[in-house]
């Protein structure tokens, strides 16, 4: 969110809270719809030690890349 806000962007059009019901537990929890971009920067800056963020890193930039 800080490197949108820095660079200008309208954070509330990346990062929308959204409120997601859970139908076997019946509860209701706070979640975000985030827009390509957001998502992009939000997995390039997580935790490299979870294995799901450097391949989706990986993913990500090969694709920017064309490798």
């Amino acid at each position: 969110m800080r490197v949108m806000a820095q660079s200008g962007f309208p954070i509330r059009e990346h990062f929308k809270k959204v409120y997601v019901w859970d139908e076997k537990s019946g509860i209701i929890y706070q979640d975000w719809k985030l827009s390509r971009i957001a998502l992009a920067l939000t997995v390039l800056n997580a935790p490299v030690s979870n294995p799901v963020v450097g391949h989706t890193q990986i993913a990500l930039l090969s694709s920017y890349f064309d490798v």
